[in-house]
């Protein structure tokens, strides 16, 4: 196998070659992760980043002949092409029901096919809720301490809100509900950790129970009391329909800095609420231009203080010329 940096897919092993790093990722049944760095030796760890993406067919483009008619011209892949068909190698390698079971995940997904492996019924808790799923596929990164097999195993058997409630959630069927809304494209540890204590909050638990899903977008503005009290359930409503919002939340930076703003233009004002998108953006001009003007006559009015050092007499002479 050569070294030269890229990516390969070989009798049931994905190599990714990079200057100074190597990594073998063995496929369904061994599923084991080695990396090697430099000339250290080999160990094994477990992957954070994505292993198992939807498989899209690439289109075939159609290649110029040559003009003495010798056949197509070979077409020497990119490192991006290399990575599509080690990945989806790899994919391939998994049972069906297992790819399909963690491809829309974004991280983390190694912990999920593992879970998979030693405990089959978990492929259920995977398709009915898959933020308990995952929660549990990475107890050890959430936890700080390891899980046994037989543990994962008897707990998955379990009703969902006591699976919840094993994993540090309130063990409540409203907290399984709620997370059950969760589209397995928002699911991440940086999403669960803080929204596993805010569901003890009965305000941010009511506000979760009359939104039909929530995704990344929707728990970032909600997780925020200020923002949370900014908004109304429709604005929430029409986040939560917005496909990008599923992986990125990003109109919760844009809420933040409209609201930071407008306490400071507007210190005895009160929340507003906003009611749609296009209130917030709309807001967020308004109160942009009010800001940027304060400041400016901020800077206008500002009385600059003395220099430090008196001027030299070249220095006055220089000056009044």
């Amino acid at each position: 196998m050569s070294d030269t940096p890229g990516f390969r897919f070989r009798d049931g092993k994905l190599y990714a070659f990079s200057a100074n790093d190597v990594i073998i990722l063995e496929a369904w049944p061994g599923l084991k992760a080695l990396r090697k760095e430099g000339d250290n030796k080999w160990y094994e760890f477990e992957p954070r980043f994505r292993v198992v993406k939807p498989y899209r067919p690439k289109k075939a483009k159609k290649q110029p002949q040559l003009e003495l008619g010798l056949g197509e011209m070979p077409v020497i892949s990119s490192i991006a092409e290399q990575r599509r068909r080690a990945f989806d190698g790899f994919r391939f390698a998994l049972p069906k029901q297992v790819a399909a079971a963690t491809e829309k995940f974004q991280s983390r997904q190694w912990g999920l096919l593992k879970l998979l492996q030693n405990v089959e019924t978990s492929i259920e808790l995977a398709r009915n809720n898959p933020a308990l799923f995952f929660a549990l596929a990475n107890f050890r990164a959430s936890h700080g301490k390891s899980a046994t097999s037989e543990d994962l195993a008897k707990t998955v058997c379990l009703r969902q809100r006591e699976i919840a409630e094993w994993l540090g959630f309130p063990g409540t069927e409203s907290t399984a509900k709620t997370l059950s809304k969760i589209p397995p494209e928002s699911v991440s540890l940086e999403i669960l950790l803080p929204l596993r204590g805010a569901l003890n909050d009965p305000a941010v638990s009511k506000t979760f129970s009359h939104l039909p899903v929530l995704n990344a977008g929707v728990i970032s503005i909600v997780l925020i009391e200020s923002a949370r009290a900014a908004v109304t359930p429709a604005f929430l409503t029409e986040v939560a329909a917005i496909p990008a919002e599923k992986y990125r939340a990003s109109f919760v930076e844009m809420l933040t800095h409209t609201l930071t703003m407008l306490r400071q233009v507007k210190p005895n004002a009160g929340p507003p609420k906003i009611q749609s998108l296009a209130r917030l953006r709309a807001m967020h001009d308004e109160v942009s231009t009010e800001f940027l003007r304060n400041q400016a006559l901020v800077i206008q009015q500002a009385k600059l203080p003395p220099p430090p050092l008196c001027g030299t007499q070249n220095y006055r002479s220089h000056s009044h010329r």
